[in-house]
């Protein structure tokens, strides 16, 4: 059932203190009780899906039920080389760790990551590069993915591009990415796991995002 919300007095001013904490490259929730961030919250979560292109970086965050200040800069000064190793393994990409290791890539390092510095890292593929960036947000955040897999794979069927399901599944690739990486990000990202067709890659692009927000 959908969750009902009374309209909050300060809810742009709350917005646009959000914005400006993310211009500085903090996470920032400050939510009032009676607008929590949560999976029925489609409008706010709509809103912020919008502030994110701030960061112009793969940035992912969440909101917490109680206010909290998170300062990523400093949770990503505590993971030393060898915890960001131990991380590249958990997700499924080990065989970058020795490399990162070796050029004494920290957690803070990692977090001004982007493409260029991973390409010189020997991480080529667009899909690694965007996994990596994301989940390791959500790593330092202790944060899980807002969407579940069945809410992908029930977007894909009802809009018949279940044939994708597997594949997305097969390569890491979640609901909250789709929402929060760049369009054009994820379209690379999508032709480098096979998927060919620029029409059904701009129909998951465009289509999911409307789908989590109405």
């Amino acid at each position: 059932m959908e969750e009902r919300f009374e309209a909050d007095p300060n809810f742009k001013e709350k917005i646009l203190s959000l914005v400006k904490s993310i211009e500085k490259g903090k996470l920032v929730a400050t939510i009032p009780s009676a607008c929590l961030m949560c999976t029925h919250d489609r409008q706010l979560l709509s809103i912020l899906n919008h502030c994110i292109d701030i960061t112009h970086q793969l940035f992912y965050y969440t909101v917490f039920s109680t206010d909290t200040s998170i300062d990523l800069p400093a949770v990503a000064s505590d993971k030393s080389a060898d915890e960001v190793a131990n991380f590249l393994d958990k997700i499924g990409l080990s065989e970058y760790a020795e490399t990162f290791k070796d050029a004494d890539i920290s957690g803070e390092v990692l977090l001004d990551a982007d493409s260029e510095m991973l390409s010189e890292l020997s991480v080529s593929s667009s899909l690694h590069q965007m996994r990596i960036m994301q989940l390791f947000n959500r790593e330092l955040l202790g944060a899980t993915p807002t969407y579940s897999r069945d809410h992908l794979n029930q977007f894909l069927q009802d809009n018949k591009l279940d044939k994708y399901a597997s594949k997305l599944e097969e390569n890491g690739i979640d609901g909250d990415m789709i929402v929060n990486v760049d369009s054009k990000i994820m379209k690379v990202v999508f032709k480098e796991i096979g998927i060919t067709s620029a029409v059904d890659i701009a129909k998951i692009c465009s289509k999911y995002k409307k789908f989590v927000s109405s």
